[in-house]
């Protein structure tokens, strides 16, 4: 709770700080597949994803006419299915990921409708089951994409596919590191001051 508030102080406070800049607070929601790399793990287990969603809030931040910084919060929830081979059965358990996301992107706009963004990401998982296989998906991880936005007046709708790794650089190395993989697209409105 004490992250939550901390952040939205920063991001409160680098609004007040850059009221004469170009800024943009926008919500987002976003679907997304998933899968989990197991990196070539030998063993009678595996994961099927099974999809998730995510919302939040951002600030951007306009650094010249095409290139922009990005922040925000992030809560992501993702879904899969640990399958584990037991001596006469398959065992399956259902695994879900909650994180808290908080994405560092530089976004490059071109031809005034179109964008590309890329860069970290700080992920926490806010309940990892100890129960499972499954490895924790804290710690530094990235985000590429490409979209496309349409401004109106002080608004600005866009849509976003982008591909995300979560834990590449976990914060707690364990025997078996398994990554998140995400897949999707996040759309939403902004308003620019």
């Amino acid at each position: 709770m004490k992250l939550k508030l901390t952040l939205l102080a920063l991001i409160l406070s680098g609004v007040n700080a850059y009221a004469q800049s170009k800024n943009d607070i926008s919500v987002q929601y976003g679907t997304t597949s998933n899968a989990v790399d197991i990196h070539g793990s030998i063993g009678d287990f595996g994961y099927t994803g099974k999809g998730g969603t995510n919302y939040g809030i951002t600030y951007s931040l306009d650094l010249s006419n095409s290139l922009s910084l990005q922040t925000g919060l992030i809560l992501a929830d993702d879904k899969a299915v640990l399958s584990s081979i037991q001596p006469g059965m398959i065992i399956y358990q259902n695994v879900e990921y909650k994180l808290i996301s908080v994405p560092v992107l530089l976004k490059y706009t071109f031809f005034k409708y179109l964008f590309i963004d890329g860069g970290l990401m700080v992920d926490f998982e806010t309940n990892k089951q100890s129960n499972t296989l499954s490895s924790s998906q804290s710690g530094i991880g990235y985000e590429l994409g490409f979209g496309g936005k349409y401004s109106f007046g002080h608004f600005t709708v866009f849509f976003n596919p982008y591909l995300q790794e979560h834990a590449a650089i976990p914060f707690k190395t364990t025997q078996s590191n398994f990554n998140l993989f995400d897949d999707g697209y996040k759309f939403g409105v902004g308003y620019r001051f």
